[in-house]
């Protein structure tokens, strides 16, 4: 997952992953059989076919981790943001010189009320 972070993917790059993963994991269960007989000898890939389709199915669960830990990541950093607006926009003023711009408009010239109109 380094490599992949490191790496500078985007989501649709990230999504296209995914999804060929889980096509692997797909290809192998169908594809792959469970044993294989010969004339004299039986073979069995059980172990081979469920270790394949195993690591594409914890290298997909590991992209999705790292996707859903990046997306929420960026959600956090965004809703401090708003926070931080929101605490902002409740502080209380002493005077004008502190009074953001739209505040000052509107005590200056306030908007006609549409039930005034």
């Amino acid at each position: 997952m380094a490599e992949w972070e490191a790496a500078g993917h985007s989501l649709a790059e990230t999504r296209a992953e995914v999804n060929r993963l889980a096509a692997v994991e797909a290809a192998v269960d169908a594809q792959c059989e469970s044993m294989v007989c010969f004339r004299l000898v039986a073979v069995d890939c059980s172990a081979a076919k469920e270790w394949l389709g195993g690591k594409a199915a914890a290298l997909r669960a590991a992209l999705l981790g790292w996707c859903a830990a990046t997306w929420h990541a960026s959600n956090v950093a965004g809703v401090e943001q708003f926070e931080a607006i929101v605490a902002r926009l409740h502080q209380v003023c002493v005077s004008a010189v502190g009074l953001p711009w739209w505040s000052i408009e509107r005590t200056l010239w306030p908007l006609p009320r549409a039930d005034t109109a």
